[in-house]
């Protein structure tokens, strides 16, 4: 708790030092409920943060402006859904939302305890044969737990990411992902980075549901939404 705080205080303090922008108070400002959370989560068992977060996220999520947008979203994917139900799915996304970010501080713990792998037999002759190789995966469950547990099976893994735009969140964030095993690289410029991971023995991992404002139009729950080509461009290259 006192790391998660005294990078809180770090950060303020490094960044008033080299000149306040418009948006740091805002940032700053900001920050603070998620560094409440994951500080009282720090003190709570894995279950019971995991509980916390999903009750208190739960609670306000549906006063929060992306409310109308995940309703729009699920009415998209579920048409079939009555009013009663598009409400407990959209209440329950909330709640899983809100127990990924308590779990957050927990998530190497959670890896290594709560985890079991299965790996097909082609799978684990790359990983004992040292050769990299491209993993593709979505926001589901606890995304975040996904880093740690690749980590711990496959070895070094290149991660690509999409940086929050809260400065101070990002960087605590990245704190939680820490793992000696792990690198991390914006999705800004995914495609060289990857290239460059695969070319040194490092596998890559990147989530494919990944939103981009380019991309190829692709059919999704009957609307063409822009879909990233970037790990088919590396997976072919590598």
């Amino acid at each position: 708790v006192r790391n998660c705080w005294c990078t809180y205080y770090n950060y303020v303090n490094k960044a008033s030092k080299d000149g306040i922008s418009v948006k740091h108070p805002v940032h700053a400002i900001a920050a603070l409920p998620a560094f409440l959370l994951w500080s009282i989560s720090l003190l709570l068992p894995v279950q019971w943060a995991s509980a916390f977060g999903s009750f208190i996220v739960g609670l306000i999520g549906p006063f929060h402006r992306k409310h109308t947008r995940i309703v729009r979203n699920l009415r998209s994917a579920f048409p079939d859904l009555d009013e009663n139900e598009l409400v407990k799915v959209t209440h329950d996304t909330w709640r899983n939302a809100g127990a990924v970010l308590s779990e957050l501080p927990h998530s190497r713990r959670i890896a290594q305890q709560r985890v079991m792998s299965e790996i097909a037999p082609a799978t684990q002759k790359l990983i004992d044969d040292g050769t990299p190789f491209l993993v593709l995966s979505a926001h589901l469950a606890n995304w975040e737990i996904i880093t740690f547990t690749l980590a711990e099976t496959i070895g070094p893994t290149t991660f690509v990411y999409t940086p929050d735009r809260n400065p101070y969140i990002a960087r605590l964030v990245q704190r939680f992902r820490t793992h000696p095993d792990c690198e991390y690289v914006s999705k800004e410029s995914a495609v060289r980075t990857m290239l460059h991971a695969a070319k040194h023995d490092r596998s890559i991992a990147t989530m494919g549901d990944t939103r981009v404002d380019g991309g190829v139009l692709l059919p999704l729950f009957n609307l063409d939404a822009p879909t990233t080509t970037v790990p088919i461009r590396v997976a072919q290259r590598i």
